[in-house]
Parts: structure tokens; C-alpha cells; sequence
């Protein structure tokens, strides 16, 4: 019994033993991993700015140079008052710039030019009653979601600043527009649908045995079922994409004579899309003939860029298809 006892106690002294030592060796890995993490932290902070006392603020939104002044909590364009700004977005895109911090800040920079900075892509402009904070934005390096940037009062400094708090200003003016919501449709409620064009219909549902009907206007007859679900989901499916003009006068973009020749031009950018797409929109007017649009650009040109996609489009075989389909058009 003595020597059962000596043992249970043996044991209890090397458990503690092995737990104080655990213990001890967790709190030493878990102190060396927060002095590593210290050492190796290189954020700066670069504005520290109370979103309250800001008063403007100024970009460059596409090719036009985009002013929002804030009075009693609420912010207007400068040269329009009655765009409808979207109060939260723009608050919640000055909150991103106004207390920022850099993860790296790169000291004794020569050549601003290697980073985009001697010509920025964009300038950031945030007024107080203290005066302006302008942030220059450079380039982005894509392989850290990272943009380069500085600060125009003297700073020789370039820092890299997360992708979060820039972006929201490298888009359009619309970015901070407030659009209307689409109405709310869905396939099961939609009872009628007129298709008004030279060769219009009218879909009508029949509300006794819910069949569908449809007349050109003379005759009336029973429509399939299946082309009419087609019909009506297209249409409870319908969305805005993106808000682009809350005054238009003007709705007509681009198109040709024959709505068909409309279509193919629309397959050829499909074609050529992976190549441009992002840099380009196109909004097609199956109703008139016109060619419509702006371009803007900005940077450095490179031959090498044109020669490389150059002989991408060549190679590509649905390019090359497209194009003996455009030879063989018969324009009427």
C-alpha cells in the first residue's frame, strides 16, 4: 500500500512538474511572438482628421474634377445642387481617407515617376478649417492590394496605403449618386405585357384559367405557355446595373440603321470584351442610327502593350471567325 501511495505521489509531482513547464514555455513562445510582431510592424499614420470638421472634399472622378461641400451635416455637389448625393456612401468613403494609416512608409524616394506619383492618377483633397490635406495617389501594386501614395505639403515620403480606402474615388461621379430603386416585379404578378414596335404584341393572361393570349392588334390567339414564361421571367428579373445619368436629355448612344447590324457590332465587342472589358461601356440604340461617345486617356504607353494584344486578337479564333462574318455581311 506504501508503495502504491509513493507512486500516485510521484506521478501528481512530474504532472505538475510538465504543467508548470508547458505553461512556462507557452508564455515564453507567446512574448517572443509579440516582440516579433512589434518589430515587424511598419504602419504609419498618415491623416488623423475628425470627419465632422471636414468640409469638403475633392477628386478626380473619371476625367472631371469632382467637388462635394458639406453644410449642416449634409454634402452637394458643388457644381450641381441638385445631383442626389448618397449621404452614407460619401461619409463612409471621407471616413476612409480621413483617418488612414499606411502599412509602409518608403523614405528617400528619387524618382517619383516609378511609382505613378510624379504624375498621380488621381489627387485627394480634404478641407478643414485648418486648411487642406491632399493625398496623391499613385500606382497600385496589385500583388499587395496596395496603392502608393503621397502627401503634397513637402513629405518626400511615398507610402502604401490598402486598396479599401482608395478605391471608392477611383471610380465616377455616379459612384456617389443615390438612385431610385427598381420596381418590384416578379414573373407570377405580371398579367400584361405590350411590346410596342413596328411588329409589336400584347401578351394578356386570361384570369379564369390563367392561359395566355396574344394579339397583334387584329387577331388574338393562344400563346405558348413556355415562350410566355420565358417573357414574363425576363421581366421579373430586371435590375438596375449602374446609375449613369439622373437628368438625361439625351438617351440616344449609338446605333445603326438596321437593328441587326446593331447586334453584330455588340457580338464583336462580346468578342474582343476580355481584352477591353472594364474600359469600355456601351449602351446600344436598336432604334436609331448613331454613333455616340468619349474616351479618356491617361498614363504611360508602352509598344509592347500594343504589339502583345495585337497578337492576342489575331491568334483568337473566335476573333478570326468574327470577322470573316463581318466580310461576308450583305448590307442591304
Amino acid at each position: 500500500m506504501k508503495k502504491k501511495t509513493v507512486k500516485l505521489v510521484s506521478a501528481v509531482v512530474v504532472l505538475g512538474v510538465v504543467s508548470g513547464a508547458y505553461v512556462g514555455v507557452n508564455s515564453y513562445v507567446s512574448s517572443q511572438e509579440k516582440k516579433e510582431s512589434e518589430a515587424e510592424d511598419t504602419s504609419v499614420e498618415l491623416t488623423s482628421l475628425d470627419t465632422d470638421n471636414i468640409t469638403s472634399v475633392a477628386f478626380t472622378a473619371g476625367q472631371d474634377k469632382v467637388e462635394f461641400d458639406k453644410k449642416d451635416d449634409t454634402w452637394s455637389e458643388k457644381g450641381d445642387a441638385d445631383f442626389p448625393v448618397d449621404q452614407d456612401t460619401l461619409n463612409t468613403a471621407v471616413g476612409g481617407v480621413a483617418s488612414l494609416s499606411a502599412a509602409q512608409e518608403i523614405s528617400d524616394v528619387e524618382d517619383l515617376s516609378e511609382y505613378d506619383l510624379d504624375s498621380p492618377q488621381n489627387e485627394i483633397t480634404l478641407t478643414t478649417d485648418d486648411g487642406d490635406t491632399v493625398l496623391q495617389i499613385g500606382m497600385e501594386n496589385e500583388s499587395t492590394s496596395q496603392y502608393y501614395v503621397r502627401k503634397s505639403d513637402g513629405d518626400k515620403k511615398v507610402y502604401l496605403v490598402d486598396s479599401s480606402a482608395v478605391e471608392p474615388f477611383m471610380g465616377t461621379l455616379y459612384d456617389f449618386a443615390e438612385s431610385e430603386t427598381f420596381p418590384s416585379v416578379t414573373s407570377s404578378t405580371i398579367t400584361e405585357v405590350k411590346v410596342d414596335k413596328e411588329d409589336g404584341y400584347e401578351l394578356t393572361q386570361d384570369p379564369d384559367n390563367l392561359f395566355w393570349n396574344v394579339s397583334d392588334g387584329k387577331t388574338s390567339e393562344k400563346a405558348d405557355t413556355d415562350k410566355a414564361g420565358t417573357v414574363t421571367s425576363a421581366i421579373g428579373s430586371l435590375a438596375y446595373d449602374s446609375f449613369v445619368d439622373y437628368n438625361c436629355t439625351d438617351d440616344s448612344k449609338y446605333g445603326f440603321d438596321d437593328p441587326y447590324h446593331t447586334g453584330q457590332a455588340l457580338a464583336v465587342f462580346g468578342v474582343l470584351y476580355p481584352f477591353v472589358g472594364g474600359c469600355i461601356s456601351v449602351t446600344p440604340d436598336f432604334e436609331h442610327q448613331v454613333l455616340k461617345g468619349s474616351a479618356y486617356l491617361k498614363g504611360k504607353i508602352y509598344l509592347w502593350h500594343f504589339v502583345q494584344s495585337g497578337w492576342k486578337l489575331i491568334w483568337n479564333r473566335n476573333v478570326r471567325q468574327t470577322y470573316r462574318d463581318i466580310r461576308n455581311f450583305k448590307i442591304k
